[in-house]
């Protein structure tokens, strides 16, 4: 089969995989953003903005260990190792980041390899599970609160 595309064709067919790509990244309601090898957030879509509290002009162009939990700032080093320095097309990681209001928000975070003009980047989703995480604390608090306690008194409506 003869390829009879001219370079117009294939910048045309390029302009409009990326529109879709843009589309479908800004519309979705899983919150994603593209990072650089050193870890600057590049894009980020409305619902990242929504899981933080902070603008995309207020995220684009920072590190993404501005946001990072003191306790999880080396699973971010371990993702930029694996991906830039070893190749490695996917990286998963568990992680908390702080929101703009102070309080964290517990994501598991899938990052994606992938060039674009020969530049490295990585497409990252954060899925929150900052309610499951919380219940876990509050099973874990009773449990302790039943163990040191003599009697549990319950009331039933």
């Amino acid at each position: 089969m003869e390829n009879n595309l001219q370079p117009a064709d294939y910048e045309a067919k390029f302009k409009e995989c990326d529109e879709r790509f843009d589309a479908i990244f800004h519309l979705t309601t899983a919150a994603s953003k593209i990072i650089d090898s050193d870890l600057t957030i590049i894009k980020v879509n409305k619902a990242l903005t929504d899981l933080l509290g902070f603008t995309s002009e207020e995220l684009v162009g920072t590190k993404i260990m501005e946001y990072a939990c003191e306790e999880n700032k080396h699973h971010w080093h371990e993702l930029q190792d694996a991906m830039w320095d070893n190749g490695v097309a996917d990286f998963k990681l568990d992680a908390c980041i702080k929101k703009k209001d102070g309080t964290v928000a517990w994501v598991h975070v899938t990052t994606i390899a992938f060039k674009q003009n020969g530049v490295s980047y990585a497409f990252t989703i954060l899925d929150d599970f900052t309610d499951w995480k919380k219940l876990q604390e509050s099973e874990r608090r009773l449990g302790m609160a039943l163990k040191y306690s003599k009697m549990a008194v319950w009331e039933l409506d």
